[in-house]
């Protein structure tokens, strides 16, 4: 019912590809957060990105973060990444955004993304060996060098709307479909605790 509503492009397939893929007792949820920092100079609007420097989706610009590790609350793993990625630490992040991903060729995986802003943080921007940061004005946001669904919710954040979304792909580069779209509330509980994590791997 739920994706009925949400999704009403989805056909009966995919919706049924869904339903035995969230039922299977095999699927592994990753939790992953991913930050951005904002300024405003002289009223110009900038964000800062990272492009990555190693690793899966090594060359491309992103926000800074990552996996969420045992133990950790989805928060508590946002302002540790930013601080292994860019060297500051994140100062009153907003969870604006809340996605998850599919894929085809690994139906054992299953990866909800928490997105988080601030325009407020300790200590120096500073490269490091996983990221080199950049700070781009709004219209110079490269989307030609993302990640293919980025350009699709970049939209709600840089406007400051909340907004969730479900993204399908047949492997990690090739998208079948996705649904974002900004929203009053996030639907889950935006107390981190809710989301402690502990990997079963």
């Amino acid at each position: 019912f739920f994706f009925s509503i949400f999704f009403p492009q989805l056909t009966l397939v995919s919706l049924c590809w869904i339903i035995a893929f969230k039922s299977s007792e095999m699927i592994k949820k990753k939790l992953l957060t991913n930050a951005f920092l904002f300024r405003e100079i002289d009223g110009i609007k900038e964000i800062l990105l990272g492009r990555k420097k190693r690793g899966y989706r090594c060359g491309i610009y992103n926000g800074h973060g990552g996996k969420v590790e045992n133990g950790e609350t989805v928060l508590e793993g946002c302002i540790r990444e930013v601080q292994e990625e860019c060297g500051v630490t994140i100062l009153n992040p907003k969870k604006i955004g809340i996605f998850r991903e599919t894929f085809d060729a690994y139906p054992d995986r299953y990866l909800e993304i928490h997105v988080y802003t601030s325009n407020e943080w300790d200590g120096d921007i500073t490269e490091s060996d996983e990221m080199k940061p950049k700070w781009f004005k709004y219209e110079d946001i490269p989307y030609d060098n993302m990640w293919v669904v980025d350009k699709d919710w970049y939209k709600f954040m840089l406007e400051d709307n909340f907004f969730e979304g479900y993204a399908h792909f047949d492997d990690e580069e090739t998208l079948i479909w996705n649904k974002i779209k900004a929203v009053d509330q996030l639907t889950f509980s935006d107390k981190d605790d809710f989301y402690k994590h502990y990997d079963e791997e």
